[in-house]
């Protein structure tokens, strides 16, 4: 089956999606990034939780994360902020402990559209995705425009037909 048929057929789809705020320096008032993106999720018809922040702590992030995946409820987590190279930014190495499936074409992407925008400081992002078990994992940067960026062009035109792959049963071979 094509994309555009895959998507087709996912069109209705609602996706579960637990936002996160990975930052030490943002609290409930001053985070901008989280409500940002919710407004952008929930405008495309996904259910988002309310956005959670987390300190820059690989315990307390794979934690968070842990919950969320072991949860049948939440079928993708966003986490903003902690994807640079400074040795605070656990972020990205936390996630890929626990993906079982990484879509490297993700970061590229969100890379190459970052550089577009921003120039040669995009390289600085290690923005990653892929899934854990049954549940889609990004982790984006920290910055409004780039949650703007990753959701409008990558995660949520593609998300109900990453749904629609991961859900999918592998038909037998014919005999």
């Amino acid at each position: 089956m094509s994309h555009t048929a895959h998507t087709h057929q996912a069109r209705h789809t609602t996706v579960p999606i637990q936002l996160v705020t990975v930052t030490t320096s943002r609290h409930a008032g001053t985070d901008k990034t989280g409500p940002a993106m919710r407004a952008l999720i929930t405008a495309s018809g996904h259910p988002c939780s309310a956005p959670q922040l987390v300190p820059d702590d690989a315990k307390l992030i794979g934690k968070l994360l842990d919950q969320s995946i072991a949860d049948p409820n939440i079928r993708c987590v966003i986490l903003c902020g902690g994807t640079g190279p400074s040795k605070s930014d656990v972020t990205v190495d936390v996630v890929r402990d626990r993906l079982t499936v990484e879509l490297p074409g993700f970061g590229e992407l969100f890379r190459m559209l970052s550089y577009q925008e921003i120039g040669a400081p995009a390289m600085l992002s290690r923005a990653t995705g892929g899934l854990s078990q049954d549940t889609l994992v990004f982790a984006l940067p920290g910055s409004p425009k780039a949650g703007q960026l990753a959701l409008e062009k990558l995660i949520l035109p593609n998300l109900r037909h990453l749904l629609h792959q991961m859900d999918k049963k592998d038909t037998p071979p014919l005999t």
